[in-house]
Formats: structure tokens, C-alpha cells, sequence
């Protein structure tokens, strides 16, 4: 099976679980019917892949623990993940943003400076 094959497959299925009346008619998993709709979306990706993924997804589980726990409220929680992380992102973005502009100028100084067979590096 191909990858489109595979991801196409991914996507029917999850349509399928996600029409199911079982979740969808369940009185029990009312509070979870509006995210059911939004998870059938074609534009629902996974988490990029990033270098403080632990550390958010720590993040999330103590903060849901917390709110399961009912010692804060969901909301709280979340504003709480929010408040840890969006340094963290904030920071890997700015780092990835100097890594992209020094990939951009290496080659013009490499050409400028020893490009030329000059013997200056």
C-alpha cells in the first residue's frame, strides 16, 4: 500500500469511528460531539515534530491531571500550558528564525570571502 493509499485509509476510518453513533448519539460523550465534527476536518494535522515537544506534552498532562483532578477548571489549564510553553515557543521560533538567516548568508560569504580561490576563509 502507498502512502496516499495509507493516508487515505487513515482518513476513512477516522471518518467511519467518528460517525458512529455510539460516540456521536452517546448522552456520555456529549461535552465531545463538537470535537468529533472538528476532528472529521481535513485540515487536522498531527503536532509538528519540534525540539520542546516533551516538555509541552508534559506540560498538557500536568495541567490535565489538574483539571480531571477538578483543582483548577479546563480553562485554567489550558491558560496554564499557555503560559509555560509560549516562552519556550516563542524562544525555539526566534532560534530557528536566526538558523534560517544564517543559512541564507553562509553561501554569499562563502562566495564573497573564499569563493573565488583566493585563500581567504
Amino acid at each position: 500500500m502507498s502512502a496516499a493509499q495509507m493516508v487515505r485509509a487513515g482518513e476513512l476510518l477516522s471518518r467511519i469511528v467518528l460517525d458512529n453513533p455510539k460516540l456521536t448519539q452517546n448522552e456520555a460523550t456529549k461535552t465531545l460531539w463538537d470535537f468529533y465534527e472538528s476532528a472529521k476536518s481535513p485540515n487536522l494535522n498531527g503536532f509538528p515534530n519540534s525540539i520542546y515537544i516533551n516538555e509541552y506534552l508534559q506540560a498538557l498532562n500536568e495541567e490535565t491531571e489538574r483539571a480531571l483532578k477538578l483543582q483548577i477548571s479546563a480553562q485554567e489549564a489550558m491558560d496554564n500550558v499557555v503560559k509555560k510553553m509560549q516562552p519556550v515557543a516563542d524562544k525555539a521560533k526566534n532560534k530557528r528564525s536566526m538558523e534560517r538567516q544564517n543559512e541564507s548568508i553562509l553561501p554569499f560569504l562563502n562566495l564573497r570571502i573564499g569563493g573565488v580561490g583566493d585563500g581567504y576563509r
